[in-house]
């Protein structure tokens, strides 16, 4: 019974996309080519988890070079995280 209780509650956390936030909110593990898939994915997901997915991406766009910025569409505009297109600037 125990056994069926755990299944039905990891189906139930499945199906509602709780277990996206609640695995992911340390972002710092993950590779930055996982984080620039995230980019405009997470709006269904907790505060927390958006304001930790976004002090993460800051910082490691602040520590690329303009070749790996260049390769995620990101614009040198001060923000650390304009994709390209979206900032008029850079048109």
């Amino acid at each position: 019974m125990k056994k069926f209780i755990s299944l039905a509650m990891t189906a139930a956390i499945l199906m509602s996309g709780n277990l996206v936030a609640s695995a992911a909110t340390d972002f710092r593990e993950m590779k930055t080519e996982d984080l620039a898939t995230l980019r405009g994915k997470l709006q269904n997901e907790s505060i927390e988890t958006r304001e930790a997915f976004t002090k993460e991406w800051q910082q490691r766009v602040g520590n690329m070079g303009a070749e790996e910025k260049q390769k995620y569409g990101i614009h040198d505009t001060g923000t650390g995280n304009q994709p390209a297109g979206q900032d008029p600037s850079c048109q």
